[in-house]
């Protein structure tokens, strides 16, 4: 068993300059039940051609999120700009 759980506050209403905030707490089996972390936070820009745009910025902390090297720890930040097709 195990798993995600988060939760986020993003009061968006397709306007621009709107902050947001997630919080991701993983855990599973294959890492003897030890907690992954996943912080993000950021703002909505200006819509693209149709395309919602944020920029944000990610705190990841515990067994790496990738499948292979679960049983490494990873600590990492990063910079990121998504949109929505």
């Amino acid at each position: 068993m195990g798993g995600p759980g988060g939760i986020e506050y993003d009061p968006h209403d397709g306007e621009a300059w709107r902050p947001f905030c997630t919080a991701d707490i993983h855990t599973e089996e294959g890492t003897d039940w030890t907690t992954r972390i996943t912080l993000e936070t950021g703002i909505w820009l200006p819509q693209i051609q149709a395309r919602s745009l944020r920029l944000s910025v990610q705190a990841l902390s515990g067994p790496s999120p990738m499948g292979q090297f679960r049983e490494h720890s990873a600590r990492q930040v990063a910079l990121g700009l998504s949109w929505t097709p």
